[in-house]
């Protein structure tokens, strides 16, 4: 009688868990759905307006963004999902402080990742004849954007730490909806230009900021007493992770600047263009950054915490090769959103979708992991990473595009590869991998 008992009571149990993450993922769709198909639709907007050469540029533009946005943070925005479950577990205050720092700390990476991104862009443009003008009033949208965002990510986390993701929700799709607005009057006005594309992602970013802090808590940082405390914990967080973050943040845009140099505009364009059928794998990402990770940040058990991860996990490998068989026994579907200037890239369309599919699989296992602060192998493996990337990208060969998806693949597999091992390591020997040890 009792185990009948225990099993009916299991039954509910499950029955609970699975309305509730059905509850998240209807949510999600519904509020954070229409956002990222509004960004995608945006995306393809502009990939079929705008000619192979002003595409090339609003390309080297958007990944010298990405550059300078993971630049400014370097892992430090992680921190505070690590000591917000450390928190949760020790119990303890001082959040504010911890922003404080994270904000000041941040304004200071911006500054050089924002030198190190110019130079890069200034450097592809000018191998690819672009004119100096158009490439400053470019570069100059996308500082801005950058700054911009710097400021609404560290709100965007904490509102997701304290569990609002329903408002967070609705600031992402703020930014995004006006960016696709703006990209439908590209359509009717036939401005069919890099920094017109750039214009509309600023504008997006400025609303979303708008709506963000709205909604945030107001900490003046000024008025907040950072102590060496606090740098200190920030720094043995932050330090481990540099070399792993250091290469998230230049594969991308070392493999597009020797495109640029070796190839031309039209291979960036075509690498580029690609990836905008990744915003399908872009979504699964997402949701597992807004979603899934601060669910996991809040989980203290070790057990329930690997179930999730796991059963998380698995989710994102089933959707994402379904993602992939679609591109693979149906490529001119995916590539009828592109338009005819990229239709003959069928084969090229199956490697990018294997490559967004390790880089989705990838990112997740570093979150969750970063959430427990397993970071103190991240220097072997980053360093290992930095040595495949830059020497894959000093002796590849770049003469088509096929050749240059093969080498992001590559690239990606590693991160996988890297990301697995880690991930196993720090559940099998929290000791070995974390920053302290986990609960027993």
């Amino acid at each position: 009688m009792r185990q009948m008992t225990d099993f009916w009571r299991g039954i509910g149990v499950a029955r609970a868990r699975f309305l509730h993450w059905l509850q998240m993922l209807v949510e999600f769709a519904l509020a954070q759905g229409v956002g990222q198909v509004a960004g995608m639709l945006c995306g393809l907007i502009f990939v079929r307006l705008m000619p192979t050469d002003q595409y090339a540029l609003y390309a080297l533009c958007l990944t010298t963004l990405a550059m300078v946005s993971v630049g400014s943070d370097l892992g430090v925005t992680g921190y505070l999902s690590y000591f917000w479950r450390r928190n949760m577990q020790e119990g303890g205050d001082g959040i504010e402080s911890k922003l404080a720092a994270v904000r000041l700390l941040r304004l200071g990476l911006f500054t050089l990742a924002l030198v190190a991104g110019g130079l890069s862009l200034f450097t592809a443009a000018s191998s690819t004849s672009f004119p100096l003008a158009t490439t400053l009033v470019c570069f100059g949208f996308l500082a801005c954007t950058a700054y911009v965002q710097l400021h609404a990510s560290i709100d965007l986390l904490v509102m997701r730490l304290e569990g609002r993701q329903r408002i967070t929700y609705y600031c992402d799709a703020v930014g995004n909806l006006t960016r696709l607005c703006v990209a439908s009057s590209a359509i009717v006005g036939g401005v069919a230009t890099a920094w017109f594309g750039l214009a509309s992602g600023l504008l997006g970013t400025l609303l979303t900021y708008v709506v963000v802090r709205r909604n945030s808590r107001k900490i003046a940082v000024a008025r907040i007493n950072v102590t060496k405390s606090d740098w200190l914990d920030i720094r043995g967080y932050l330090f481990p992770l540099l070399p792993s973050v250091l290469v998230f943040m230049i594969q991308d845009p070392l493999v597009l600047w020797f495109t640029a140099t070796r190839a031309g505009a039209t291979t960036v364009a075509e690498v580029f263009a690609l990836g905008r059928i990744g915003a399908i794998w872009a979504m699964l990402g997402t949701f597992a950054y807004l979603v899934l990770t601060p669910r996991l940040a809040s989980i203290v058990d070790n057990a329930r915490f690997l179930k999730m991860a796991t059963l998380s996990f698995a989710a994102l490998c089933i959707l994402s090769a379904t993602a992939v068989c679609v591109c693979w026994f149906y490529p001119q579907l995916p590539l009828s959103l592109l338009g005819h200037r990229y239709s003959h890239l069928q084969s090229e369309l199956v490697i990018a979708a294997a490559t967004s599919t390790a880089m989705v699989l990838a990112s997740f296992l570093i979150l969750a992991g970063r959430v427990r602060g397993w970071v103190k192998l991240d220097p072997i493996f980053g360093l290992g990473q930095l040595s495949i990337v830059i020497l894959s990208c000093t002796y590849w060969n770049f003469d088509t595009t096929k050749h240059v998806l093969w080498l992001s693949f590559t690239i990606a597999l590693s991160s996988l590869i890297s990301a697995i091992l880690i991930f196993a390591i720090g559940i099998f020997r929290p000791r070995l991998a974390g920053v302290s040890p986990l609960n027993p």
